[in-house]
């Protein structure tokens, strides 16, 4: 490989990576402003982009992978979190319900 070869390979690499982190930060803040619409639209990219990048660098990738991770264990957090939140809502929300049916019924 020439030595111009190898400075476009290695440019290239760190170009996807730039890719990778950048994709994954962005599914991360919209989970954490709860904007499931939009990270769900990202998710569904994630997946290809990341198996397609995979095969392409393979160990190469390690640099990033700690990163990717975190951000993968941290939206996991986040998500959870808000499920619980929903939930709470919803049963408070039957509860509310429960009582109103208690004056509004015969």
């Amino acid at each position: 490989m020439s030595n111009k070869a190898v400075k476009t390979y290695m440019s290239s690499i760190a170009k996807d990576q730039l890719i990778l982190l950048s994709h994954s930060k962005n599914m991360l803040l919209l989970a954490q402003q709860h904007k499931f619409a939009e990270l769900e639209v990202l998710q569904k990219q994630w997946q290809p982009l990341l198996e397609k990048m995979l095969n392409r660098y393979g160990e190469q990738l390690n640099i990033v992978r700690a990163v990717l991770l975190e951000d993968a264990q941290q939206m996991e957090r986040v998500l959870l979190a808000s499920q619980a939140e929903l939930g709470q809502h919803f049963l408070q929300s039957v509860k509310a319900n429960k009582s109103v049916r208690k004056y509004v019924e015969p």
